[in-house]
């Protein structure tokens, strides 16, 4: 009896060996779980990763985006101001720059001819620049090493001058040794007639046969625009007997003078971070010192593309006491 027992308890045991032993596992009843958690993984991995690109994924500015202005060399002669057509203001409109008590629009309707436009009535005694400098000769020094040997020959823009009154005017024409020269026809001939003013202050003139052109630079400034000149120009026509019509008056610069005036155009747009060559009109003022010298100093610049941009003039700053 206890055999058949023994017997019948090893045939139990023995199938639930057999039945627990073909029972899959918990991970074998489960063979895709790990994939499921992978592709999860994966889900949520992509998600972040989408997230993380558009936080890096620049933001569109809003509004009119700004053309494209193409800018490149152009060759200007030294005396020739390529004509660009302005846009007509509308009614009403009024351009004025505060800072320089003259309307923008009545300096800029004057080119491409060089103009002076004389505007606040002041004495140059009462704008005397402070300098770092005790006599002319520092500043010399100062000015020498100016490499203003780099610009001859280059093209510059056209240079507009704002004077202060009538006694800057004489000052500068005899610090600069500036000429004046008058030119017309007289009873209807070809040839032009020569006329240099000797003393602008007292109106006096003498008829020339040539122009000194060696000594002169090539880039004339024509004298109008400024009623000091038109003076001058009128006393000339008169006591010469000029054609009205036709007659002009010019200024003569010495070389070194206008080597001085191009570094400084050029120089200037450099360091203010414009192209020189798409600079189409500089404007500038004469600054007299305390020690008696007289500085050029740009102020703005007119380019190709019609914006009209404030500059820092680096001699005015570093001569500054």
């Amino acid at each position: 009896m206890k055999l058949i027992k023994f017997l019948i308890l090893s045939v139990i045991i023995h199938f639930l060996i057999l039945f627990w032993g073909n029972v899959p596992s918990k991970k074998q009843r489960s063979p895709n779980r790990l994939a499921q958690k992978n592709r999860v993984e994966l889900k949520v991995a992509k998600k972040e990763r989408a997230k993380a690109d558009r936080e890096r994924k620049p933001k569109v500015k809003t509004g009119i985006p700004k053309p494209e202005v193409k800018e490149g060399p152009v060759r200007l002669r030294p005396n020739e101001i390529p004509v660009v057509k302005e846009k007509k203001a509308l009614s009403g409109e009024k351009k004025i720059d505060k800072t320089r008590e003259t309307t923008i629009s009545e300096v800029e309707k004057e080119e491409p001819r060089e103009k002076n436009v004389t505007v606040k009535k002041t004495s140059p005694e009462k704008r005397v620049l402070r300098t770092r400098f005790k006599t002319q000769d520092d500043y010399r020094g100062y000015q020498e090493k100016m490499d203003v040997g780099q610009v001859e020959g280059l093209p510059v823009p056209n240079l507009i001058v704002v004077y202060s009154d009538e006694d800057e005017i004489l000052a500068v024409t005899h610090y600069f040794n500036l000429k004046m020269i008058v030119y017309g026809k007289k009873d209807g001939k070809e040839q032009p007639v020569l006329i240099e003013v000797e003393n602008p202050n007292n109106s006096t003139f003498r008829q020339i046969q040539s122009i000194d052109q060696v000594n002169f630079s090539n880039r004339v400034r024509e004298r109008e625009g400024n009623p000091f000149f038109d003076r001058l120009l009128d006393k000339a026509v008169q006591d010469f007997g000029l054609e009205k019509y036709g007659s002009h008056l010019i200024s003569l610069i010495p070389n070194d003078v206008d080597l001085y005036f191009r570094y400084k155009q050029i120089e200037c747009a450099k360091r203010n971070g414009i192209d020189p060559f798409s600079v189409k009109t500089t404007y500038a003022r004469y600054h007299l010192t305390d020690i008696g010298v007289w500085i050029l100093a740009v102020e703005r610049m007119k380019l190709k593309d019609g914006r009209t941009v404030s500059v820092r003039d680096f001699e005015l700053y570093e001569v500054k006491s």
